[in-house]
């Protein structure tokens, strides 16, 4: 059973992995008492022939589903909007997000766009 809970995007960061290196994005849930990111995914490969990473389709469809999801143009002007999160066990890792009705009614599972993607990189 997915736990469900109620936060307000704090923040939205997209690009490089400040350690790794790889393209990726965090979004940054605030729940009154305390935050918790999603993200992280890699939205980029590293080319061996051109010695460098560069984008993949997989990448591109998890932002554009995002946007969609949220019913915006810009991930920046996700900030501030009203999010439930989904895990799968209490304070454990967001597995999705849904939006509420008066924002679209909206769920993104992580799980959905991995298995709609594993052919696409």
């Amino acid at each position: 059973m997915n736990e469900e809970e109620l936060g307000k995007v704090a923040s939205v960061y997209f690009g490089l992995d400040k350690d790794h290196g790889f393209l990726t994005f965090y979004i940054n849930i605030n729940f009154g008492n305390t935050e918790q990111s999603f993200g992280g995914y890699t939205l980029d490969e590293f080319d061996k022939a051109q010695g460098k990473r560069i984008g993949h389709a997989a990448g591109t469809d998890l932002i554009l589903r995002l946007l969609e999801t949220f019913e915006v143009n810009c991930l920046e002007d996700i900030k501030g909007k009203v999010v439930c999160v989904f895990r799968e066990e209490h304070n454990g890792q967001i597995i999705g997000l849904k939006t509420p009705k008066f924002e679209g009614n909206k769920v993104f599972m992580i799980k959905d766009w991995q298995e709609a993607c594993k052919d696409k990189k």
